[in-house]
């Protein structure tokens, strides 16, 4: 039988000859535009190598999936170890016990409101099960969802996305799915008054849109509560962590949601996972009976290699404090980047909650810079340096939560050397 490490060896370098030929050719087209067309082969903490032996800094951690850092030596040996058991996985007619477990760890750093807990395989699967409980739980046929979200690209989560340019291809869409305005309490209010509304799902910090306003969320939510709507909350990127949080949303104190998604850095780098975590109440309405035990249900929900992977990254997590330290690293790295603010006009504004970082900036008229694009580029073809564009004037950052000194200080040398020949 062929060895598929060889395999993978013996084709290195041909990543996008493979990709144009059998996957999208367009998208490899866009990453050669980039200077993103990497053939990487080798990853660990906060760095990648490519095949010619270059190494590169992570500063999105796969868009916050590697939060304890590429191949975790701690979740990876948890997976082999499971491996190693031969124990039993997806029996399917059972009661798993690492999904148990895992359930079990996850509402110990929640809220006790939320008492159920449903595996997938994603956050977007995750944000489908969240609709199909709110009209299921409250009988109402609407969802609303925030101007500037993203919570997906399957047709329910591309519903209630807050762009409409990624939804024009594919309409018609869900019915019955209406946005408001981000940050806009009368806005939403004027919606929850015609008592149809099953849900407002919210993302506590956009991943493509602005910050939210100090007591936005608690005072969204007890409007919802008000007028007998579930009060949603997208933390698929900003859960397990990512703010100096558990959840993004506590920073605006107890806003007690019905319903809380989550999946990314749950799954520790290795294994997709994805949680939706209910009220009582909420579960009451869906599984209410014996003969509806599985009226909802996902074949590879509560496979036991990513129950261990999750396992492994809350152990983690809480083993070496790491939620505690996302605070004082992240100040560390938002304070050096204000201190480039202070000397260079080309940034206008540093915004960051924990370590979802965003960088604005202004590209003068002649400037040799026109957009972020430009300094995305500029990063990885002078410094080796990954950044996410999130509109054209700014970028992201979502670094691993274990990022250490040497990689802030990299980092913001690298961004100095680009923004000094902005202009």
């Amino acid at each position: 039988m062929d060895n598929i490490l060889t395999q993978l060896l013996e084709s290195s370098g041909h990543n996008h000859q493979l990709y144009e030929k059998h996957i999208n050719p367009h998208l490899s087209s866009y990453l050669k535009s980039i200077n993103y067309d990497k053939c990487y082969v080798k990853a660990k903490g906060s760095y990648l190598w490519d095949h010619h032996g270059q190494k590169y800094l992570d500063m999105i951690s796969g868009y916050g999936v590697f939060a304890l850092g590429r191949n975790n030596s701690y979740i990876k040996q948890s997976l082999i170890d499971f491996i190693s058991s031969d124990m039993s996985s997806l029996v399917q007619l059972e009661a798993s016990l690492p999904a148990g477990l895992l359930a079990k760890k996850i509402k110990q750093h929640l809220p006790p409101n939320l008492e159920y807990v449903y595996f997938t395989n994603s956050g977007a699967e995750g944000i489908e099960t969240a609709i199909k409980y709110a009209r299921c739980a409250t009988s109402r046929p609407r969802i609303l969802s925030a101007s500037g979200s993203y919570h997906g690209s399957t047709m329910g989560a591309l519903s209630i996305n807050g762009w409409d340019s990624t939804k024009e291809l594919f309409k018609p869409l869900l019915p019955k799915c209406t946005s408001v305005s981000f940050n806009d309490l009368s806005a939403l209010e004027n919606e929850l008054t015609r008592e149809d509304v099953a849900a407002y799902i919210v993302e506590p910090i956009q991943g493509e849109g602005p910050i939210p306003d100090a007591g936005y969320l608690k005072k969204a939510a007890q409007l919802c509560r008000n007028h007998g709507t579930l009060f949603i909350v997208d933390e698929v990127l900003t859960g397990i962590g990512r703010t100096g949080r558990f959840l993004a949303v506590e920073h605006d104190g107890d806003v007690n949601p019905d319903i809380v998604v989550l999946s990314k850095a749950l799954s520790g780098g290795y294994v997709p996972v994805g949680a939706v975590i209910s009220t009582k109440f909420v579960y009451d309405r869906v599984f209410s009976s014996i003969e509806r035990a599985e009226i909802h249900s996902s074949t590879f929900g509560q496979g036991s290699l990513a129950m261990v992977a999750g396992l492994a990254t809350l152990n983690y997590l809480d083993r070496f404090n790491i939620i505690d330290n996302v605070t004082t690293t992240s100040n560390i790295l938002g304070s050096k980047l204000l201190a480039l603010k202070d000397r260079y006009k080309s940034i206008t504004n540093v915004y960051w909650k924990g370590l979802i970082l965003e960088i604005v900036f202004s590209f003068p008229k002649g400037s040799r810079y026109r957009s972020s694009t430009d300094i995305v580029k500029a990063l990885m073809q002078n410094h080796n340096v990954i950044v996410r564009k999130k509109n054209n004037q700014s970028i992201m950052l979502l670094p691993a939560l274990v990022i250490e000194s040497p990689e802030i200080e990299y980092f913001t040398y690298a961004l100095e050397q680009v923004i000094a020949t902005i202009n």
